[in-house]
């Protein structure tokens, strides 16, 4: 155990218990939507493909979630805010797919279509799919490049099958897409700085996704040492850095994976969404 690390637990269940209820409270509400009897409406624009990538990522922020709220109880704020832009990201790409009309902005001009198919959630959940196989072949083409990897990739991957996947995304996005993915390196064939901004949440990524970039990245040091005239001060015990702010923007994030799954799933959540909406907008403010 760290230093202190019951008290500080006990102090932060006082001085943090309302922020700490709210966050149960929401997590209790997303996990719900987990429930096999939750029923999902046939809608326009959704097919298996929508619910598959739509749901695995929302169960995914729905665990990363939980561990924030974990960490934040214990006094580990950078580490639980470090996971907040995890869930960031999370949220938008759950965005990406699920949201009934999305715009695709590039240095703050709208792109025009790309390809020949409309740009909905079915496209969308695709484009997500081919990412993620056009990831897989990079990985296996940068094992193979390495030196004293490329026996161990014959051994670990799959190869023939990988690349017959990632030609078989590529066949069904079409070439202007496949090359606009490969390029950005990413779902949306945008870079995530674009892709928030495109979302109007270019806010969000300058404080969540950011701020949270320094302890990501192993550039915070000032949180764990400090040096003063008489010596070296080193911050090993947990404590409430950080604490607040993750307290508010994991579950802005969260809600927005919850809010987007009710509106286009139709769960009929939206009674049950209105006070976390209301209090979230309110602290925001």
């Amino acid at each position: 155990m760290l230093p202190n690390e019951g008290s500080v637990r006990a102090e932060l269940a006082r001085a943090h218990n309302s922020d700490f209820a709210k966050m149960n409270s929401l997590h209790a509400l997303a996990v719900s939507v987990i429930d096999p009897k939750v029923t999902i409406r046939q809608t326009p624009g959704i097919d298996g493909a929508v619910v598959k990538v739509s749901l695995g990522l929302f169960v995914k922020a729905c665990r990363q979630f939980r561990s924030i709220q974990l960490l934040c109880e214990a006094g580990l704020g950078s580490d639980a805010h470090a996971l907040t832009r995890n869930l960031f990201e999370t949220s938008l790409a759950l965005l990406f797919v699920a949201r009934r009309r999305v715009t695709l902005k590039q240095n703050g001009k709208r792109l025009g279509r790309i390809g020949k198919q409309a740009l909905g959630s079915r496209l969308r959940a695709r484009l997500y799919l081919a990412n993620s196989q056009f990831e897989a072949e990079r990985t296996l083409n940068d094992w193979e490049r390495t030196p004293g990897l490329k026996r161990s990739a014959a051994r670990s991957f799959d190869a023939a099958a990988i690349r017959a996947e990632s030609a078989e995304a590529s066949r069904i996005i079409g070439a202007e897409w496949t090359k606009r993915l490969k390029d950005q390196r990413s779902y949306s064939g945008l870079n995530l700085r674009d892709w928030a901004v495109s979302l109007r949440m270019a806010q969000g990524y300058a404080t969540v996704y950011r701020s949270a970039s320094w302890s990501t990245h192993a550039t915070d040091l000032q949180q764990f040492i400090v040096v003063t005239p008489s010596g070296i001060e080193l911050k090993l015990e947990p404590s409430s850095d950080w604490i607040e702010p993750t307290t508010h923007g994991a579950p802005l994030a969260l809600f927005m994976c919850v809010d987007v799954l009710n509106d286009r799933f139709r769960l009929g959540l939206d009674s049950k969404l209105t006070p976390h909406k209301e209090r979230l907008l309110t602290r925001s403010a």
